[in-house]
């Protein structure tokens, strides 16, 4: 812990580029939820908006309304 506070007061940013690639793969984080976004943000930015989102699940079959 030392190591990194050194490095924060002499604005040695690598240890904390390493904490945030290694937090990335960690689920739940927010490092991943932002990784997540941000590939979600350029994919609609480079094939544009979906347009059509549909979700299934397995109760949708037993559904006496869907068939």
């Amino acid at each position: 812990m030392d190591e990194i506070i050194e490095d924060l007061e002499n604005e040695d940013l690598s240890t904390l580029k390493m904490l945030f690639n290694y937090g990335r793969k960690v689920e739940g984080s927010k490092e991943f939820k932002d990784c997540a976004r941000n590939d979600l943000l350029s994919l609609c930015k480079q094939i544009g908006l979906p347009k059509l989102f549909l979700t299934m699940s397995c109760a949708d079959t037993n559904c006496f309304m869907i068939g």
